[in-house]
């Protein structure tokens, strides 16, 4: 029974920390499209720049340079940053999936499976919803894993809105689907859903 207790006080505790992650994956989310944005723009700039290098006088070419060499300065800022987003993410999926774990392992208990955590809200239905998220957001971190490593590609002057576009997209930690679970989620804990869903 003290571990009955134990866990029905872990699973009650679950929904705000799931709340939190999920904000937190959002924020991280639109960071790090700021981030990207500005890379594509920089990167543009610097192509510009070297199409000049061969077009001018010894001064002019000196300019050019220092004008690519700071903006090279700052498009490894954004891959820096991008990296310490990317590593937020793959923590905030893996505490989902931490979560996941222990609420599937409780929904095989008879006495567990059908406690309330809130008078909408049921062990059986936060495993279901913690199983979806665990996928999707696993799936998600793999894309935004393959965009911030591109970054990294000598020929990333050919794929850099191909890459933004695979950040933005968010097919599967977003759409319909994703966001009409979310929206269910707050409703069921009494939370006033933030702007991102409405």
């Amino acid at each position: 029974m003290a571990s009955h207790r134990s866990a029905f006080k872990e699973l009650n505790q679950m929904p705000a920390k799931l709340k939190e992650d999920v904000e937190c994956w959002h924020h991280l989310i639109t960071n790090g499209n700021k981030q990207l944005t500005s890379y594509a723009k920089t990167y543009s700039f610097i192509l510009m720049h070297q199409n000049e290098l061969n077009c001018g006088d010894r001064k002019t070419t000196r300019r050019t340079q220092e004008s690519i060499d700071h903006l090279s300065v700052r498009l490894n800022k954004n891959i820096f940053v991008l990296k310490h987003i990317l590593e937020a993410l793959r923590l905030t999926r893996d505490r989902i999936e931490y979560m996941w774990q222990r609420v599937r392992i409780w929904n095989d208990d008879a006495h567990l499976k059908n406690h309330r955590i809130t008078q909408k809200l049921n062990t059986s239905k936060l495993h279901n919803l913690l199983l979806f998220l665990h996928k999707r957001y696993e799936y998600e971190w793999e894309v935004k894993e393959m965009v911030v490593l591109g970054l990294d590609d000598d020929n990333v002057e050919y794929d850099v809105e191909i890459l933004l576009a695979a950040w933005k997209t968010n097919r599967h930690a977003g759409g319909f689907e994703f966001n009409a679970k979310l929206k269910e989620f707050y409703s069921s804990i009494g939370q006033r859903r933030p702007k991102f869903l409405k």
